[in-house]
């Protein structure tokens, strides 16, 4: 029992806030059950086998929408304490360890190192709700945005597990702490058999995009991995979809070979013959068609679906099916939270009023059954998805983009983003799923000596590595010698790799290999 009541004391809020759709009940006092009209809050505690307290947190309303629910805890936080968290989805190169900010909202977790203890405060992955937390000297707020679209969710009776919070403290490095604790909030994640690695095809400026430009960078490949054992990746970017080379795709359906690249099932055909495993992108959830019925389509945008449609969600499952058909075996999803929510999760209230067909689930929930549809739907291929909400989509992800491009091609920008990405949410890695920290373009105007280290570093990550290449400016002999290491070494993928100044660093130099420290320059 002594466990128990402490848990309590750790983890029931001082009080809870609710946010309706014509106002806020604050409970100044927080009970394992309140209600306030036809509204009504639940926390349930639970343990787990290894002693972790949690919190389940359950919400339900007869006919009053409801937006938000706050959780707050009245805590006394260390003055020379440091944080970190995660970001929504994709990340800018914003992560970081620094001191209390009030400002600073943590999306799903946060660590709070203090001393030598790391705690760790986040939500469950797959939960029903976009979580968030902020710390001020005096408080702990969890918030829980249950909306639909921007307006609240109509629940109808229906009592949504909004989510599971779990608290752990850790006598253990940061970095060990962050391990243990990711892989305690996915219990369901799902990664790759093999390590995986190789090209994006994509379009490059000035150049037609289509099939023989496929098959000469299919041949590069084939060349940089030869003989390796596990064979690498040709990912055809979404420009496919679409006839106009400078239109975006559109979501099918497919029923005649296109010009520019022909029969989808004989390219995948020519890409394997050549010993390269291949896979297909498409945006889902665009669709400029006109052929589709106008009521699948999310309310004020006639382009974009809307996924809480089970017809919707049945075509779209039809066109991962056609890609697994035609003999692809990684399927790379791209644009669907853009599509979907429109930046929504970003801001506490959007300015547009809108809302999904089906209002009775959050945007959570709804984003999730896009995820379980199309894992559903996949047959044998591995799923990667870009631009997805990592947190609701591990366990339904095999691989996750977990980086940002930078405007304009940024190129220190967008090596600050991967490096970043690799320093602090390498943790995810193999617990939630794999993380892609972003395509490496060969084909920029940027020197091998610049890229080197950024693909080395990559390469011996564990993550995936995936990079993109021009085959109308040949790879000078020395990058390719280079590539062909790192190819090598990504094959393997069974590195143990962390920052050891991430504490001190966004961008960090100093890295653990398998116990052996490497130093990086990227300034010089």
């Amino acid at each position: 029992m002594a466990t128990v009541n402490q848990a309590i004391e750790r983890l029931f809020p001082n009080s809870v806030i609710l946010d309706y759709e014509d106002g806020e009940k604050v409970f100044a006092k927080s009970k394992s059950q309140m209600t306030y009209r036809d509204m009504a809050v639940e926390l349930q505690l639970h343990e787990d086998s290894e002693g972790h307290p949690s919190i389940k947190v359950f919400v339900t309303s007869e006919k009053t929408p409801i937006r938000s629910l706050k959780l707050i805890w009245q805590r006394e936080i260390g003055a020379y304490c440091r944080f970190t968290g995660d970001e929504w989805g994709a990340s800018n190169g914003t992560c970081q360890w620094r001191g209390m900010d009030p400002q600073r909202i943590f999306p799903w977790y946060v660590l709070v190192r203090a001393n030598e203890e790391t705690i760790a405060m986040g939500v469950m992955t797959q939960c029903a709700s976009f979580a968030s937390w902020n710390l001020n000297p005096s408080q702990v707020t969890l918030s829980l945005d249950l909306r639909n679209g921007s307006n609240g969710v109509c629940l109808n009776g229906r009592v949504l597990e909004a989510t599971t919070i779990l608290y752990c403290r850790y006598e253990r490095t940061p970095f060990a702490a962050a391990r243990k604790f990711c892989k305690i909030l996915s219990p369901l994640a799902i990664t790759p058999s093999l390590p995986v690695y190789g090209i994006l095809s994509r379009p490059h400026a000035g150049q037609s995009f289509g099939a023989d430009q496929i098959l000469k960078e299919c041949t590069e490949l084939s060349i940089l991995s030869n003989n390796l054992q596990n064979r690498p990746f040709q990912i055809v970017d979404c420009g496919w979809q679409t006839e106009d080379i400078n239109s975006n795709a559109s979501c099918g359906p497919w029923t005649t070979p296109s010009k520019r690249f022909g029969d989808m099932a004989d390219l995948a055909d020519k890409i394997r013959r050549q010993g390269i495993r291949p896979g297909l992108s498409m945006r889902l959830l665009c669709d400029r068609s006109d052929t589709l019925p106008a009521e699948w389509h999310i309310e004020g945008k006639s382009d974009i679906l809307d996924p809480s449609q089970p017809q919707v969600l049945e075509y779209i499952q039809g066109n991962v099916r056609q890609a697994a058909d035609w003999g692809y075996e990684l399927f790379r999803h791209i644009g669907s939270t853009t599509d979907c929510l429109n930046g929504v999760f970003n801001s506490q209230y959007a300015r547009e009023r809108w809302h999904f067909a089906d209002q009775s689930k959050t945007n959570a929930e709804i984003l999730m059954d896009f995820y379980h549809a199309i894992k559903s739907a996949m047959g044998d291929m591995f799923i990667y998805g870009e631009d997805v909400i990592g947190h609701l989509g591990a366990g339904l992800l095999h691989l996750n983009r977990a980086s940002m491009d930078a405007p304009e091609n940024d190129w220190q920008r967008n090596r600050h983003n991967r490096i970043n990405t690799l320093a602090f949410r390498i943790c995810q890695n193999e617990n939630f799923f794999t993380i892609d920290p972003g395509p490496l373009d060969l084909g920029a105007n940027q020197k091998w000596q610049d890229l080197r280290q950024l693909a080395e570093l990559t390469s011996l990550s564990g993550s995936a590595f995936i990079v993109s290449i021009d085959t109308q400016k040949p790879l000078p002999p020395a990058c390719a010698k280079d590539l062909a290491r790192d190819f090598l070494n990504a094959s393997f993928g069974s590195y143990q790799l962390y920052s050891q100044d991430w504490l001190t660093n966004t961008c960090p130099e100093e890295w653990s290999l398998d116990g052996e420290t490497r130093k990086y320059h990227w300034f010089s």
